[in-house]
């Protein structure tokens, strides 16, 4: 008799089996335009291009090659598209305040 408690397997990040995400036309749409447009920034459109090949079912050691990302990376942004849709691609960090826009505010202006 085994006091060993049974594993329960887990997912990690490089584990192609798990489930690739179901984008809508219109999500697509917005995926393909994002990754065209030379306006927006790069990393959003590394984003975009990556929930396409994720959907189209490529594997992570594809992915992470073609984009010179990691598993990590992929897994996630894959987990907060899944939870958010195209809201969760959107980058969280709001970055610093403009540095004249702080004096006008520090003078009074």
């Amino acid at each position: 008799m085994s006091l060993r408690r049974p594993v329960t397997p887990t997912l990690s990040p490089c584990d192609e089996t798990s489930e690739y995400p179901r984008i809508a036309p219109p999500e697509r749409r917005e995926l393909e335009r994002r990754m065209r447009t030379r306006a927006g920034r790069a990393e959003d459109a590394r984003r975009a291009r990556l929930m396409l090949m994720l959907a189209a079912g490529r594997p992570y050691s594809e992915i992470c090659p073609e984009l010179g990302c990691s598993s990590v990376y992929v897994a996630r942004w894959k987990e907060r598209f899944q939870k958010d849709r195209l809201a969760g691609l959107d980058s969280r960090h709001v970055g610093r305040k403009a540095l004249y826009a702080a004096l006008d505010t520090l003078r009074g202006d």
